[in-house]
């Protein structure tokens, strides 16, 4: 239910009439009104331009200026006619404000010297100087503000305040500090309501700052992506003073049809502090806005309490009310407005969002503003601190704009982050049209290694709509000494992609950039996936003669790869070294050093590139450091400089005459303008209409005027040539949608928010649009680095806190009119069989490979077999156990024209150019296939890439992973090189091959632990020796086991060669439910003269105070707040137990179905439940299910969207209701059964035979009721199954039952056939008298009694009728 209340000041068609009138007659329909806020306001907290009234206390006055004399009134209105005199702007000069009204008049205190002490005068000034600036005292608990100059006319400086007695405006010295004063004014927030409700006149200005008060509000600033749930439009500080069920009273403005549904959270103000600052500004501020509110899951995630929510979304300037159903206990609140927004498709389109251009002019925006909170009797008016409001908002829509990485919150262990900071972006895609987005994790301290740092690794499938949980590709630890300074750790990642399905993920390991001959070495290291990032090799470490024994690393982010030329095909890289030696190494410099390297997936190895005759480019004047490189032409490429020189950064056009050697020169840019140096990205980009543009990321500003404190990260482009200087064009800010300036800035108020937002990353996306992974914050945060033992930086300042956000852009986004190249239609091949493990000894374990594609057949219109074919092109590479290629098979020789082909391995390694099977008793040698489509007509209409790798090794094993209660508790990823599965797959392994497995919990599961023995319990430690990565419960690695260390554990009983190892990963869900079923078919006369519908019952557990519960529970009872259902003990379970004729109880139906066949449901949920879980009722006859279902919500996650509105949805109810605040669960289903010929006064009952002489047999008051599931008379002799399921809000087709990963528990009630029973009609005739009773056994002996066991009970009434049941005694 929603609990949203629109207050609407007018109906839709009577705003059109308005808006018909102003068009006739000339007037604003919306026309303006003056408001002045109910609450008190510091006024040194507004922004500048901010319009305030001042009201004097003791007097009871307001107060203005007419003609350079006081004015006064005794309201606080303002109308048209006096509000120039009354409404003062504020002007501030840092924290000073002086006040100006729209006469011009100007309030002063002057201070003057007499012979023995010093004067105070005040008078109205004409314009603003030096002098007319006030300090402010405010007292926020009586809320008084006092506003004084300071004069200092020798050695003592003197206090007087602006003051007023019933004579008139005056000045003072000294008031009274402990009592009323004629210094105290109270002043309070003025807008000009022009139909935005007061919120379109304010100034468009930051105030994050400012928003941390009590009553004071904000409107949340940046980008917005479609289809994202919980998105922030604005929040408010309450401090709730008697705890109570709180309303919320807000407006929405700008593309409010972009939105789907509007819900309110509440956060409990945490005032300790997990960081430190050096800032005043910023610096040791509380948690709660320390830690962003995380939209992900905000309840788990940062302990935010859940309001409601509402998908009856109010147009913009609406007023619109919310009233929760939970109650906030008294306390210090920062109440949240989020949203979820409507994905691309529900839209009607991407092209729907227009694009930006690059201009802010362009903007598509969304936001809101709260504007009071009450709770109980206490009425809390909120105060905006800054305004978007008549531009539509502060949230801007693009494409896509995710968090993937977020700090953890200490408080909030629950959290999906396992790391306390995370840095330095990079970004590919895979050959496959993966994303691979790696990001450093750096867990204890946030500074670049040594430190303990992993480099962890998310995948999208979907370009960028869903990402994969992150696993630990490089894992760092604290061995290695006493203090960071020695610890092992990885960081600074590069990540490079290659048509065949090779990924490379490059770091620096050790000691890091500084030291000496004598400290710990700083590798330079690199990891191989050849499943586009799926699985990953052993590390491989590089030659520092290749770098010259200097300390240095890959420059992080998307590494360069050739396309065509000299380099084509291999990867280029610009590894910077410091001016420190390497361990063992006696080497001098004084700078930096770029030495250029390419890398070569085929060979796995490194060779340098001669630029001008040199290994390496340096700069005689200032160190470079992080560099990027394009591709500008067949062998030209551009390479972007970290520089810190003049300008900060330098650029250099290196031109190959071979793989091995270059020319370079510099060339000269304009109009990108640094604040200081910063690592960037660029990419190059194609247009359909503009040719081709460089587009470069870098932060131009800072948000301080030292410390390195980058901001205001910013797209530039230019066009791509080979030769020239570069002029940029800058474009949009990537994190700060209102940042406007050139550049070079160093200060706070530098656009909307004070950011922090550094390095970032580049990738073409596969929908040809463009990804980019930065690292960000919203609030300029510094943590400092204590507890650096043994380490002469033990209070070094770390970096600036960040999470990693990932961006998604049209090309049209950043640069006006630039237009997307037609997509390409065409899909890729399939590769079958999937990848795998083969026993090497055995020559007839080798797979037989098909190829196949749907194009013909998906796209007739562009492709057939005659004039218009589809070219396969595949490809065979032949690896060693160290990752070095040793055959290739010919492309030219190896495409197809028909849909599918099928090689022998004879085939296979026959065009690697070998005689012979060449993985024959090889160990870790593998065969990679790798095929895409093309387009006979047009080369350039290429699909991606499928690749399968095929592993051979002896001996082998099987294992795989199974999740209990059910595989869909978890996103299980069983890898590894060149091989992964998922939940219950077989994977075949070597002995001794390193094998990784990461098993999130899906919310709302939690993850316990890892078995070898499900029914003993016996943990998997005690069978399997593994390692888990960074402490992470869920992730481990190890080297598979003989089967002397660790036995199979499944072993098919069938002689079927079928056996392995079976890792159990157990996971437990808080929340269970009961569920009942009813028919309409009763159990006879009862005692107290009712009659008891057939039931069958499900409980978690065969314990009486659970059945109980359900077997009498009706609808709409409620329960204990803190009711607890143990979960279900499988994923899938059957009816316990009932009153029913079948076997223990079941539900039958009789031969006969001269009355059809109706099931009535009820639910128990528990608290969890109620508040977080759903469910979903279907019905099952035979093979087929019954097109309508049932949806019951719970208050939390309830389900929404199509799944709920759709035609075959025959009901949404909720199975929670609050009391007094707090929720309760409620019972849902059946509240009354009745039969006989008496009609009831509500609810119609179902006829035997319609208008028949025997009247209406029976009523049921129900919610879930699937009524004619068999018609009257129909032959049916199948089972109907009532199927109940335990689902979170993630469900968003009924489709998605089928499959268990996407439900939590399904409970099945079954009806079956009584073949004892010939017909119901002793429902019919419950009423009737009886005039005898005969019991039959099963062997067909009668009886006045029943025997033991099974009887079939005939009934003969005074009418002649008889009917017939089976009972047990």
């Amino acid at each position: 239910m929603s609990y949203f209340n629109q207050f609407k000041n007018a109906t839709r068609k009577t705003k059109r009439l308005l808006v018909l009138l102003a068009l006739m007659f000339g007037f604003s329909a919306l026309a303006a009104t003056h408001k002045v806020s109910a609450i008190a306001v510091d006024p040194s907290r507004l922004n500048d331009g901010a319009q305030v009234v001042m009201y004097h206390n003791s007097t009871g006055k307001l107060v203005g200026c007419q003609n350079g004399k006081e004015v006064t009134k005794d309201n606080k209105e303002v109308t048209d006619a006096d509000a120039k005199y009354y409404v003062f702007t504020v002007k501030k000069d840092g924290n000073k404000i002086a006040l100006q009204n729209g006469a011009g008049f100007v309030p002063q205190v002057t201070g003057s010297n007499r012979v023995f002490s010093v004067s105070f005068s005040f008078s109205w000034q004409t314009s603003l100087t030096s002098s007319s600036y006030f300090n402010v005292n405010y007292n926020s608990t009586s809320d008084v503000a006092r506003l004084y100059v300071e004069y200092k006319p020798f050695i003592s400086t003197y206090k007087g305040y602006m003051s007023r007695t019933n004579s008139g405006m005056s000045a003072k010295q000294d008031p009274d500090n402990t009592a009323a004063d004629e210094a105290d004014w109270t002043f309070h927030q003025y807008v000009l309501d022009d139909g935005t409700g007061g919120h379109g006149t304010a100034p468009t200005k930051h105030g994050q700052l400012t928003a941390w008060a009590d009553n004071a509000g904000y409107q949340e600033v940046g980008y917005i992506g479609l289809g994202n749930k919980n998105q922030v439009l604005a929040s408010a500080c309450v401090n709730i003073t008697n705890g109570d069920i709180p309303t919320i009273a807000y407006r929405l403005f700008g593309k409010t049809n972009f939105l789907s549904a509007v819900s309110v959270y509440a956060r409990k103000r945490d005032k300790d502090q997990d960081y430190n600052s050096d800032k005043t500004a910023y610096g040791s501020f509380e948690n709660t806005f320390a830690h962003i509110f995380d939209y992900r899951n905000p309840e788990k995630n940062c302990g935010a309490i859940f309001l409601g929510f509402t998908y009856d979304v109010p147009e913009q300037y609406e007023p619109a009310s919310f009233t929760s159903n939970v109650k906030l206990d008294a306390g210090e609140y920062v109440i949240y407005l989020v949203a979820n927004t409507k994905t691309a498709e529900e839209i009607g389109g991407l092209d729907q969002l227009p694009l930006i251009g690059g201009s802010r002019n362009n903007f598509t925006r969304v936001g809101g503003v709260i504007e009071t909170v009450t709770c109980g009797a206490n009425n809390y008016s909120i105060y905006t601190v800054n305004n978007y409001s008549k531009d539509g908002g502060g949230r801007v829509f693009v494409p896509k704009f995710e968090l993937l990485y977020a700090p953890k919150y200490a408080k909030h262990a629950t959290s999906v982050e396992y790391s306390k900071y995370y840095r330095i972006p990079a970004i590919t895609r895979a050959s496959d049209g993966t994303l691979v987005a790696l990001s450093d994790a750096r867990k204890n301290h946030i500074h670049d290694v040594s430190n303990n740092i992993d480099i962890v690794s998310r995948r999208s499938s979907d370009n960028g709509k869903t990402w994969s949980d992150y696993i630990v590709i490089f894992q760092g630890s604290e061995d290695g000494g006493a203090g960071c300074k020695y610890w092992n750790g990885y960081g600074d990642g590069a990540v490079a992609s290659f048509s065949n399905g090779t990924v490379i993920a490059t770091a620096i390991h050790g000691f890091g950039l500084s030291g000496g001959t004598s400290d710990a070495a700083s590798d330079v290291v690199w990891k191989v996936s050849r499943d586009n990032g799926k699985s990953w090799s052993s590390e491989f470490v590089m030659n520092k003669d290749l770098y010259d024994g200097y300390r240095g690393n890959i420059s992080p982010g998307n590494i360069c790869v050739g396309k065509k030329g000299h380099l084509d095909g291999k990867a280029l890289v610009g590894l910077r070294t410091s001016a420190s030696p390497n361990k063992g190494y006696s080497v001098k410099e004084t700078m930096n050093r770029i030495y250029c390297m390419t890398y070569d997936p085929d060979t796995n190895e490194w060779t340098n590139v001669t630029v001008s005759g040199s290994k390496y480019i340096r700069d005689n004047d200032a160190s470079l450091d992080e560099t990027q490189f394009v591709q500008m032409g067949e062998n030209e490429y551009l390479m972007s400089a970290r520089y810190f020189g003049a300008g900060s950064r330098k650029f250099y056009r290196l031109t190959f005459t071979s793989a091995t050697t270059a020319t370079v020169t510099e060339v000269s840019q304009s109009d990108m303008n640094l604040a200081g140096p910063c690592n960037g990205d660029l990419i190059n980009y194609t247009t359909a209409n503009q040719g081709t543009y460089v587009i470069h990321t870098i932060s131009k500003d800072w948000a301080y005027d030292n410390d390195n404190a980058r901001s205001s990260l910013t797209a530039y482009y230019t066009k791509a040539t080979t030769s020239g200087n570069l002029t940029w064009t800058r474009s949009l800010d990537l994190f700060d949608p209102f940042d406007n300036t050139n550049g070079g800035e160093k200060k706070l108020g530098i656009g909307g928010i004070d950011e922090s937002a550094q390095y970032s990353s580049l990738s073409m996306q596969e929908d040809g649009t463009i990804a980019v992974l930065m690292e960000a914050y919203p609030y300029a945060i510094r943590h400092m680095d204590g507890g650096r033992n043994n380490n002469t930086a033990a209070t070094h300042w770390g970096d600036w806190v960040m999470g990693q956000y990932y961006i998604n852009l049209r090309i049209g986004d950043l640069i006006p009119d630039a237009k997307q190249p037609e997509d390409q239609v065409i899909d890729a091949p399939a590769i079958s069989p999937k990848s795998l493990t083969y026993d090497s000894y055995k020559a007839t374990d080798r797979p037989e490979i098909t190829i196949s594609h749907q194009n013909y057949v998906n796209y007739p219109d562009n492709y057939n077999t005659t004039d218009k074919k589809v070219k396969t092109l595949y490809e065979f590479e032949y690896y060693d156990a160290d990752g070095k290629r040793l055959a290739v098979s010919k492309i030219s020789e190896s495409e197809f024209t028909e849909e599918t082909k099928t090689l022998t391995w004879q085939d296979v390694y026959k065009a690697l150019g070998y005689t012979f099977d060449p993985t024959l008793k090889q160990n870790g040698y593998s065969v990679r296939v790798s095929a895409y489509c093309v387009s006979a007509n047009d080369a350039q209409v290429i699909s991606k890439k499928d690749v399968k790798i095929y592993t051979f090794a002896n001996p082998v094993r099987r294992i795989k992973v199974v999740g209990l209660p059910t595989n869909g508790a978890s996103k299980t990823e069983l890898s590894t090189q060149g091989n992964s599965v998922g939940s219950d797959e077989w994977m075949t392994v070597g002995l001794g091959q390193e094998v990784q497995l990461n098993a999130p919990a899906v919310y709302p599961f939690t993850f316990v632990g890892f078995y070898y023995d499900k029914s003993k319990q016996v943990p998997l430690s005690d069978e399997l020796k593994y390692t888990n990565l960074s402490g992470i419960a869920n992730q481990i690695k190890f080297s598979m086991p003989s089967k002397d260390e660790t036995p199979d554990n499944y072993v098919n009983e069938s002689g079927v060669d079928d056996y392995g190892i079976v890792i159990y990963a157990v996971y437990e869900v808080q929340a269970g439910f009961s569920t009942r079923v009813n028919t309409q078919y009763n159990n006879g006369k009862a005692g107290d003269n009712t009659f008891e519908s057939q039931y069958s019952y499900w409980a978690p557990k065969q314990e009486r105070i659970y059945i109980d519960r359900i077997v009498k529970a009706k609808g709409g009872d409620d329960f204990e707040k803190d009711l607890s259902i143990p979960v279900a003990p499988e994923q899938d379970n059957v009816c316990l137990g009932g009153n029913g004729t079948g076997n223990a109880g079941a539900l039958t139906y009789p031969q006969q179905l001269t009355y059809g066949l109706d099931a009535y449901v009820i639910l128990v949920p528990d608290s969890k439940a109620a508040s977080h879980l759903n469910a979903i009722v279907r019905v099952k006859k035979g093979d087929t299910y019954l097109p309508n279902y049932y949806v019951v919500n719970s208050y939390n996650q309830a389900i929404y969207g199509n799944i709920a509105t759709s035609p075959n949805c025959a009901g949404v109810f909720h199975w929670y209701k609050y009391v007094n605040g707090e929720l309760h669960p409620v019972a849902v289903g059946m509240r009354s059964y009745d039969v006989g010929s008496n009609p009831k006064q509500n609810g119609a009952r179902r006829s035997v035979v319609e208008g028949g002489a025997n009247g209406a047999w029976y009523k049921v008051d129900t919610d879930i009721a699937f009524e004619g599931i068999c018609a009257k008379g129909e032959d049916f002799n199948g089972e109907v199954t009532v199927e109940i399921y335990l689902v979170t809000n993630d469900i968003v087709s009924i489709s998605q039952l089928s499959n268990p990963n996407n439900y939590i528990t399904k409970v099945s009630h079954t009806i079956v056939r009584d073949e004892h029973i010939a017909t119901g009609v002793e429902d019919v005739n419950a009423e009737k008298t009886v005039a005898g009773v005969v019991y039959y056994n099963l062997l067909g002996a009668a009886s006045d009694r029943p025997f033991e066991g099974v009887n079939v009970v005939v009934t003969t009434y005074t009418d002649g009728t008889k009917s017939s049941k089976k009972i047990l005694k």
